[in-house]
């Protein structure tokens, strides 16, 4: 028999991994209920055990040790986190990750691919212990989990079509122009900072239409489906060099505005703070060889802003 709790703790899984404010199109909409049914089942598994497990669980770091794997978290956005298409999984935060866990003793790393706004809920039920994708450290998100360093700097940016006529206006312009036609509509991924960004900028919710992932996104923009994108500068221009000719990576013009430079980051729960503080101090020793200057290079980041 289950401990008394849980019944209750299904109760605030619902409230942790709520559907976004904005609009997820009808296209994609039978794709993302079917990538969340199992998503929910194995959320619900770890929220059972979670509740039923002691309060005085053995230390994670030990564990983690001990068992010789760390659980990773990520979602599919290149370049922080990604899978090739022969399965390896790699970008900033994956490669840089398999260097911090060698560093703190962890033998290897197992990623688990989820949303992008699985990612909090996740670690919150303990599908795994870390994550390691593009996740911007936040005031609300530190509430929810502890980051360790930043390990990039990344500005905000839009991805649009390359044949769009509103671009004869000039970048600088783009967003407000394309935001005041009518039927005019902006993506962005389902609990990504972007559509944080676009409600503070006052665009009405009809207007911003959140998706599951990046791909999606992509293609609702090449289709027409939306005018632009929202997503950091890094992974625009990553999406640009995939598609040259057909989509144009532009500057945000309203970065002044938002004044938001993201910075991405690991993240553990609160209360392993002994992953954490083995994880943050790795990290540091793993920097201070060079290694983290030289895959920012090679992903298209920028070393991270105090």
């Amino acid at each position: 028999m289950c401990c008394a709790g849980t019944y209750r703790s299904l109760e605030t899984l619902i409230i942790l991994v709520p559907m976004p404010r904005f609009a997820i199109h009808a296209r994609f909409m039978s794709r993302r209920i079917s990538a969340v049914v199992p998503g929910v089942m194995l959320l619900l598994a770890g929220v059972t055990a979670s509740a039923c497990a002691p309060s005085d669980r053995p230390d994670i770091l030990a564990r983690v040790r001990a068992d010789g794997v760390l659980r990773v978290g990520y979602a599919q956005e290149a370049p922080y986190a990604f899978s090739t298409d022969d399965g390896d999984v790699t970008g900033l935060a994956p490669e840089l990750l398999r260097r911090v866990a060698a560093a703190a003793g962890i033998a290897e790393v197992r990623f688990i691919l989820v949303e992008f706004d699985r990612l909090l809920p996740g670690l919150e039920a303990q599908l795994f212990d870390v994550v390691g994708a593009g996740l911007f450290i936040t005031p609300e998100r530190a509430q929810r989990a502890r980051f360790t360093s930043a390990i990039a700097s990344a500005e905000p940016a839009l991805l649009v079509r390359a044949d769009d006529p509103a671009l004869a206006i000039g970048p600088s312009a783009f967003r407000s122009a394309v935001m005041q036609q009518r039927g005019a509509r902006l993506g962005v991924v389902a609990g990504a900072v972007e559509g944080a960004d676009a409600q503070r900028l006052g665009y009405a919710d009809s207007a911003v239409v959140a998706f599951p992932d990046v791909s999606s996104a992509v293609a609702a923009l090449e289709s027409g489906e939306i005018t632009a994108f929202a997503l950091s500068e890094p992974s625009v221009r990553w999406l640009e060099s995939l598609r040259v000719g057909r989509v144009r990576a532009l500057r945000d013009p309203d970065a002044e505005v938002t004044e938001r430079t993201g910075r991405p980051a690991f993240a553990t729960r609160h209360a392993d703070s002994s992953l954490h503080a083995a994880l943050d101090q790795a990290l540091a020793a793993v920097c201070a060889t060079g290694a983290c200057d030289s895959l920012r290079q090679r992903f298209g980041f920028t070393t991270p802003t105090p």
